[in-house]
């Protein structure tokens, strides 16, 4: 298993959830189930590889995830945590820093609050890029990680009732989530917060791209009616927008009901 995605993955990034077909994921998933067998053979996996960590947005589980899952595997890290102490800050652009870290590194995981700067990145940086959540676009490895948590718990995605909930407007991982529940056969119920709706480009992705079917509910009721109750799984964002933490200049006040 190993040895074939050796061969299907070598050199390519992972920038959004398309990236990756329906098959690369389910085989995907197998390998975490070998893999997660027999974790004390995997530290030769990676050995003299170099991985840069450039999380430029708050993170621990995220970081240190990948960061640790590096050094298990035999590798090692570099990494740049503050804009405002890499050569960003004094007007260099994504593009020449990816062509820089490129040069020292064998793969690039980032983080970055500019929507689409992963994809610069891997454009540029000439060696395989992994997006770790960029603004408000797209996480497709948390998505990744979601979905195999949903599988290993339903053993089926296809046919699932999924509620998204919360911050579907910038929350990024709900984006991601969404595109690939559709591809996998899911239907899904929207529930956002007051103003948090899933973005308009989103949605047309999902009725153009997946095909899929859109109806809107104003009330709880209808929904009960349609036969959406009870919903197999919830997954649940921030009840505040937390990307926007990112910008000093906007603040929202959240009212929670009860």
């Amino acid at each position: 298993m190993f040895d074939f995605f050796k061969m299907s993955l070598a050199n390519r990034s992972l920038v959004t959830i398309d990236d990756l077909s329906n098959g690369e994921i389910e085989a995907l998933f197998s390998l975490a189930d070998e893999m997660a067998d027999s974790v004390n053979k995997q530290s030769e996996v990676c050995q003299g590889k170099i991985m840069a960590s450039l999380f430029f947005e708050p993170s621990t589980r995220t970081r240190l995830s990948f960061e640790t899952a590096m050094h298990r595997l035999g590798g090692c890290v570099i990494s740049a945590v503050d804009i405002g102490a890499t050569s960003l800050a004094k007007g260099e652009s994504i593009a020449d820093m990816a062509r820089v870290v490129g040069s020292y590194a064998d793969i690039i995981v980032i983080r970055h609050p500019w929507e689409g700067a992963a994809r610069v990145v891997a454009d540029y940086a000439g060696i395989p890029v992994i997006n770790a959540g960029d603004g408000g676009h797209e996480h497709p490895t948390q998505t990744l990680c979601d979905l195999y948590t949903i599988k290993k718990e339903r053993q089926t995605i296809k046919g699932l009732k999924i509620a998204l909930w919360g911050d579907l407007k910038y929350g990024r991982t709900a984006h991601s989530l969404a595109y690939v529940l559709a591809r996998f056969g899911a239907t899904i119920l929207f529930c956002p917060g007051s103003g948090l709706g899933m973005p308009d480009h989103v949605l047309r992705k999902l009725t153009t791209e997946y095909k899929g079917e859109l109806k809107r509910y104003e009330a709880l009721d209808q929904v009960a009616k349609e036969g959406l109750f009870p919903v197999d799984a919830i997954y649940m964002t921030p009840s505040s927008p937390h990307q926007l933490a990112m910008m000093p200049d906007i603040s929202i006040q959240v009212e929670l009901k009860t």
